[in-house]
Formats: C-alpha cells, structure tokens, sequence
C-alpha cells in the first residue's frame, strides 16, 4: 500500500548551525504491516547524505517522533544498512486517513495515512428458511489480501462455511432434519454468522449478523392416520335428547382425538386440537359444534403441535330432515252419533292428518281433541288417529262451542288449529225460561237480545248510527268518527319564504286549532298556538311578536312574512 508524504530539506538548526542535515532520495512510508486488532505499524524507509561522515551521531541519539495532533509516539525500532534506515512506528487504527506529522532528526514531513488494512469486513444475510440455500455476502472494508473465516451458530449448533478463505460470497444450507430435531417447541430459530477477517495470520477482528430461519409452513406437519379424528352426534339437553341420529335444528356434532393415530415429527409434541363449523370454533374439549341448522354438515379437524405446525382433516356427517308438525285434512261439524254431518245433532265430530318428519322412525306424534263452550273452559275429549275421524257427545245445538285439534310431537313442537261451532240457526229463539232472545241463532245468555256476530240492525235503508253520547261514534267511516270522537291528525308543512314575500297555506275547513313555528334569519323566530273559529286573515306583521288576533277564514288563509330576511316557517296543523 502506497503512503503519500513531502520531502523537505532544512537547516538542522543545532547549535553548530554550519551544519545541515540532508536525504538522499527522500523518504517513503510503505507497506503497512498489521500487528494486532486496532494496530498498524507503518514502515519508514531513508537515506542519510552519503557526505555526512557522522550521520549516526546525529540520526541514533536524535530524538525521532512522530506527532498526530500534539501527540508524540516516540520511535524506538530502528535498523541502519549504511547510509539507509528504516524505522517502525506502531499507531492506532483511528489514526487512518489523517494527515500526521513525521520528525525525524529535526526534519519534518507530512504524509497522510491510507485506510486502515485490518479492520474487519461485514458480513450480511437476509432471514430463510430450512432446507433451503441462503446466500451471505462478505464486503471488505479495505482492499488487500485479506482472508476470512465464516461460521454459522443455531440451536446450539455451529457450523464453519469456511476457514481463513477468500471467497466473499457463500450459501449456507441448514439441513431440515439436523435442526428440527434440535427445535422442537417453536417454528423458527435465530441464527448469527460471524465473520473473522485475517491479514496474512493476524486477526483483524470480527463482525456478525443475526437472521431468523424458520420451517417451511407444514413441512413438519403431525402426520394422521385414519380415525384419528371421529364425530358423533350430540342431542344432551335438547328436545332431541332421544333420537339417536343427527337431526336437523337440534344436534351438535361433538369430534374426538385418537393420539395414538398421531405422530408428531422429529421430537415434537401435540400442542392441542380445534374443529371448525359453520363460522363456529372450538379450541377446547369437549370439541362440539354449534347446532346444525341444515340437512349436512363439513367439520375440519386440526391438530398442532409444538412447533406450531398442524395437520387438518374435513368430516362429513348428514343430518335427519326435521320440519315442525303441520295438520291437514281438518274437518269439524256437528253430527249425529254415528259421525254423520247433523246440524241439529247433539255430537261433534273432527278430523285431520297429522304431518310429521319421522326421523328414521324415531318420531311419534299425539293428537288431542279440545272442546269448550264460548264461556267455558278447555276440556280434553280424546285421543285422535291421522286421517281418522272422532266422535264425541253429547254437545247441545244451542249453544256455540269453540273446538281445538292440537298435534305434538316427540320433540315438544305443536301444530293447532281452533274453529268456532255456532248454535243452530234460528229465525228467532227464546230461552227456556224467556230470559234472553235472539234472532238468527239461539239465545245463548240471559236478559239480552242476540244476533250473528256478522249481521247488522238497520233502520230504514242503512245500517243504524248511534251518537256519541249513547256510546257510538256517530259516524259510518273512521274519519268521520275520529272526528267526531276528538281523534285528530297532525299535520307538518314547510316553506322556504324568501323576504318579503308571501305563501298562501291551505288549511282544512275543519281546523280548529294550528301551530305556527318560524325559524331562520337573525331574528328570535317563535311559536304561536291559535285556537279560533272566526274568520278572517292570518297576518304576521313582525315575526318574533304573536299578533294580537287571528283568525281562520275558510279552507284558505294566507300568511304574510313581512321581515326582510328570508326563513322557513313550519305549519303543523292540527285537525280535529
């Protein structure tokens, strides 16, 4: 390596000052020869004036230093060959580059020191995986004939890529099978490469780089065996707690684990189980699903093990249609006793078909029949058969019986059906004891005058109409009876008034009463209720300030916003 220096000639300045110190040929700093880490010694090559019989006297005993910013490093390692020296001079790493001063003698030469040969190179890698080829790059800090050494430490383990070698560019390999058995617990581990740069045998010192390197996803994956994971159903604390089949709305699918058909890879060990199903997981046991709503289901089963890895299976399992009872086929009348259709008859006979989801002939079903009068209570009167009649008496035919068909099955759910039996029609009937009378049916209570739910009384050519004051409305429609009764619609209306200008609002001819709400521009707006029936203009001369009358004309008023500004005035117009 080449050192840049000035040469100088100068008087030596000694107290005999007829003497002056010369160099032939100059001086040069050469090769620099590295000692330790951080040390570099520099090599200092010159030529005493060949005519100078005593150079010695002057060149041994003088005191020869070389000096870096006020530092003296005093020069003890000389050698002569004649005329010719060379001098060692051992200075720090830190001195590379700068400009330092030589005093040889009372000479003094100023040379700039190169780059510093021994510092370490870098090494560098990016993070990989096992198995495969990562590259790692070595950069030199300096040029020179450098070596280096590369070793690789994981888990435990070192490798050496190589040894005092001069490649800068190398791949390392981590063997999949080598490591897997020294990590067990974790998919990944770290790794830290270490570069050691030499200069011949010397050592120039070390740097690292630390990288993750991980399993490829699953390439160590537990393997299974078949039946490693089984599901069966679950029906515990459900309506179907006795069907012993899947049934559809009411069973979980619940999924057990064979370890024994499990086998983890190089020294892992099962972390743990979940199932997946319909959006539902369940990472702890028992593992169950939620309830299966359809007719099928797919559940995957994962196993993980320590390093993280899992190994997964899809079950399969169907599931028994079910659909709530349903009845169909309903028939109910009055009859004789022999089931036949008889107004007039004292029995009361009903049929229907029982619909229901058999679940594998798991299923069963009950159909009862209900009867009661319309004031009654419920009475049970018999059991029912699908598409059987059931006859059953004795019931009167002048009194109106409500009859109920209710269908159960073996999972609680119900299907009913109600019907209304009215008494025999009658043009008139009295009660027995002259009580009670009605028309179009029979007296069914005492002291009153009956009709059929769905005849009318007229009077003269429409149906009769009684006041409010004998507890009707007074009207034939619901608008006029709401009316009439006090019931009256609100009513919201909005207009953008612009200043100065006017906005006719129709208010109905029957409005008794409205509400009068102004708002916008700068001015307190505010709200009016006007309750009158006279008529005459609607004016608002000073928005902010009620007027001192108002009154409603006819189905038309007109309001005037005489305020320059523009608002919004809201009418909400209370009908009644």
């Amino acid at each position: 390596m080449a050192w840049s220096y000035t040469a100088e000639r100068r008087n030596t300045g000694w107290a005999d000052s007829s003497r002056q110190v010369y160099w032939e040929n100059g001086w040069t700093v050469t090769e620099v020869t590295p000692t330790q880490a951080g040390k570099m010694r520099l090599r200092v090559d010159f030529t005493t004036y060949s005519s100078w019989a005593y150079p010695e006297n002057y060149i041994e005993y003088s005191t020869d230093k070389l000096v870096f910013n006020g530092t003296e490093i005093l020069i003890q390692d000389r050698t002569r060959v004649g005329y010719t020296y060379t001098k060692y001079i051992q200075v720090p790493n830190s001195w590379s580059g700068q400009n330092v001063n030589f005093l040889i003698g009372l000479r003094s030469v100023w040379t700039t020191l190169g780059a510093t040969p021994n510092a370490p190179s870098t090494v560098s890698a990016s993070n990989g995986t096992f198995g495969s080829a990562i590259p790692i790059t070595i950069t030199k800090a300096v040029s020179g004939a450098l070596t280096h050494t590369v070793t690789v430490s994981c888990a435990g383990r070192t490798e050496t890529l190589q040894t005092q070698g001069s490649a800068l560019n190398l791949s390392w390999v981590p063997d999949t099978a080598t490591y897997a058995a020294l990590i067990t617990s974790a998919n990944s581990a770290a790794a830290t490469i270490t570069c050691t740069t030499y200069y011949g045998s010397t050592s120039m010192g070390t740097s690292t780089k630390s990288i993750t390197v991980s399993f490829a996803a699953n390439s160590l994956a537990p393997v299974v065996s078949s039946g490693w994971a089984a599901a069966s159903y679950y029906n515990t604390g459900t309506a179907a707690a006795s069907i012993t089949e899947y049934v559809q709305g009411y069973s979980k699918a619940q999924v057990t684990f064979d370890a024994s058909k499990i086998s983890c890879q190089y020294g892992a060990t099962i972390s743990g189980y979940s199932i997946s199903c319909e959006g539902v997981t369940d990472s702890a046991s028992p593992y169950r699903t939620g309830t299966l709503a359809g007719t099928s289901a797919s559940i995957v089963c994962t196993v993980t093990d320590s390093r993280g890895q899992s190994a997964a299976e899809t079950l399969s399992v169907s599931l028994r249609p079910y659909a709530k009872p349903t009845l169909t086929q309903l028939a109910i009348l009055r009859s004789d006793s022999s089931g036949t259709e008889d107004e007039d008859g004292a029995y009361i006979t009903a049929r229907a078909a029982a619909n229901f989801s058999p679940l594998n002939g798991q299923n069963s079903y009950a159909m009862k029949l209900y009867i009661k009068p319309v004031s009654g209570s419920w009475a049970e009167r018999g059991s029912m058969t699908s598409g059987a009649a059931l006859t059953v008496g004795t019931y009167s035919a002048d009194t109106t019986y409500d009859v109920r068909i209710v269908l159960t099955d073996a999972l609680a759910n119900t299907a009913q059906y109600e019907q209304r039996l009215p008494a025999r029609a009658w043009a008139m009937k009295f009660r027995p004891d002259g009580n009670g009378v009605a028309f179009g049916k029979a007296a069914e209570h005492d002291k009153a005058l009956e009709i059929p739910a769905d005849w009318e009384i007229y009077r003269g050519t429409g149906p009769i109409v009684f006041p409010v004051a004998q507890g009707g409305t007074g009207a034939t429609t619901a608008e006029a009876a709401k009316v009439n009764l006090g019931l009256g619609s609100l009513e919201l209306r909005s207009f953008n008034i612009a200043a100065n200008a006017s906005r006719d609002i129709t208010i109905p001819a029957s409005t008794h009463g409205f509400i009068v709400t102004a708002g916008g521009g700068y001015n307190n707006k505010g709200i009016w209720v006007y309750n009158s029936t006279t008529s005459g203009a609607i004016t608002l001369s000073a928005i902010g300030t009620a007027p001192s009358s108002v009154t409603i004309a006819t189905a038309t008023s007109e309001i005037t916003i005489t305020n320059n500004t523009t608002v919004y005035l809201y009418v909400a117009v209370f009908s009644y």
